[in-house]
């Protein structure tokens, strides 16, 4: 596998599920950021641990978390024929999207303390807590980051006028509707759709969503208990 300072970035495992999901392959591109491809080992990693099975059922993918002791983190649904059905919206770079969106969910799921015996949803929810009253300041931290989000986007003339239709529907239609399980993971979504897209490198909104997955990434690797969310500029 290729490292950060080497090209092409050659992720064998995700490069076949991206190709399976029906999806835009990722650039081979000596310019992508050195945290953009350190979040493209990650998903190729987790991989490993994740049954890829496709399934008609018109959702672009979805995960559903195994039990402890399973020989699988969990398994992703996948529907290679998926369209968004937006107007702003090119389905294959979706399609590659979604996919690390899922991964994003399971390594999430794997870093995150959480109180002993959570399960279900919970298992999700992407910051630290040790009590269930941490998770709703945290939810609401993470509302005022894509608040602060979306004002960059509207200002940035560096996004087509799709692309920036894109960004503010999985926003606010999706990510600030579950800020609980939503931030990285739809953060990660975004910069993989944007890049996908070669979005300008002068794009303010590409350089905001990578301070917030800079910030996620901390808490999920160095943080723990107490380490909650920041606001991020």
């Amino acid at each position: 596998m290729a490292t950060h300072d080497s090209v092409p970035m050659d992720r064998l495992v995700l490069g076949r599920a991206i190709d399976e999901v029906g999806g835009e392959p990722l650039p081979i591109d000596p310019k992508v950021p050195d945290h953009l491809s350190r979040l493209f080992d990650d998903c190729d990693a987790q991989l490993r641990r994740v049954r890829l099975v496709e399934q008609h059922d018109g959702q672009a993918a979805r995960t559903a978390l195994a039990a402890a002791g399973a020989p699988v983190d969990a398994e992703i649904t996948y529907d290679p024929n998926h369209s968004h059905g937006k107007k702003f919206t090119q389905d294959r770079p979706f399609r590659t999207a979604c996919l690390l969106h899922e991964l994003m969910h399971v390594i999430v799921s794997r870093k995150y303390s959480r109180p002993a015996g959570a399960a279900g949803d919970a298992r999700l929810i992407n910051f630290h807590y040790a009590a269930d009253g941490e998770v709703g300041h945290q939810a609401r931290i993470v509302d005022s980051n894509f608040e602060r989000l979306v004002t960059t986007v509207r200002q940035d003339r560096n996004l087509t006028g799709e692309q920036r239709g894109h960004v503010i529907d999985r926003l606010e239609n999706y990510a600030m509707a579950q800020a609980t399980v939503h931030n990285e993971t739809v953060v990660l979504d975004l910069l993989v759709y944007l890049k996908l897209l070669r979005v300008s490198p002068g794009s303010a909104t590409f350089a905001h969503l990578t301070r917030l997955s800079e910030e996620a990434l901390e808490r999920r690797e160095e943080g723990g208990p107490g380490m909650h969310v920041r606001l991020v500029t």
